[in-house]
């Protein structure tokens, strides 16, 4: 079975789309107001408002073998939670200007093992993951400071930073990463060579991530 995992104002939905032109819903999770999620492996990551009757994890780790009700393992309550990557045995959780990394590891008690942060104040605008690599849209107060931030997170208790890529955004959006070695960046008023002002997607040449080039 083909599933693609919806967030809505009232949970999580799962919807069968083995047959694209005929989409059906076969389970969902329901409590909270869903913001973003991610899935890796037998596990999906959501961040919500609020989760009764578990409390209020901010990030809460579900178990979807069974496509028609997602078990609840656990929860960890993340300050200002916003967008969320998962990767093997760890979840990147926005938090305000920094990235919470999390160990998953035992799902039903996920906890913190480390940060990334900046240098300069802003705000943490969206993150993907990929084996030993984060990547991080930073949304500086200094307007040559934003950009895309590599990190290596071998140890995830010590990330380092390895390269970033910089220009001229008004406002960033949104990151994807392919295993090609690509980062598509989404932002509004970009202005990158030939491409005007407005809202725009850049390619991201990210397989050597010191230094980060322009595709």
């Amino acid at each position: 079975m083909s599933r693609s995992i919806v967030t809505s104002w009232g949970g999580v939905v799962v919807i069968d789309v083995s047959n694209p032109t005929l989409p059906v819903e076969v389970g969902s999770v329901a409590g909270g107001r869903s913001g973003h999620l991610s899935v890796f492996g037998d596990y999906l990551y959501r961040v919500m408002a609020s989760y009764f009757p578990y409390g209020d994890p901010s990030l809460g780790v579900f178990e979807k073998s069974s496509p028609e009700s997602p078990e609840y393992m656990g929860g960890l309550s993340v300050p200002e939670a916003g967008p969320v990557a998962a990767t093997e045995g760890h979840a990147y959780v926005v938090s305000g200007d920094e990235v919470l990394v999390v160990d998953v590891s035992d799902p039903y008690n996920p906890t913190p093992a480390g940060a990334l942060t900046f240098g300069t104040d802003g705000e943490v605008r969206d993150v993907a993951a990929a084996e030993d690599h984060a990547y991080v849209l930073f949304d500086s107060v200094v307007n040559d400071e934003d950009g895309l931030y590599v990190f290596d997170v071998t140890d995830p208790w010590l990330p380092n930073e390895m390269g970033c890529f910089l220009g001229e955004w008004e406002r960033l959006s949104h990151v994807a990463f392919d295993t090609r070695g690509y980062a598509y960046v989404t932002s509004w008023g970009s202005g990158h060579g030939s491409h005007p002002p407005g809202s725009s997607l850049v390619v991201v040449d990210v397989a050597d991530p010191e230094p980060v080039s322009y595709t």
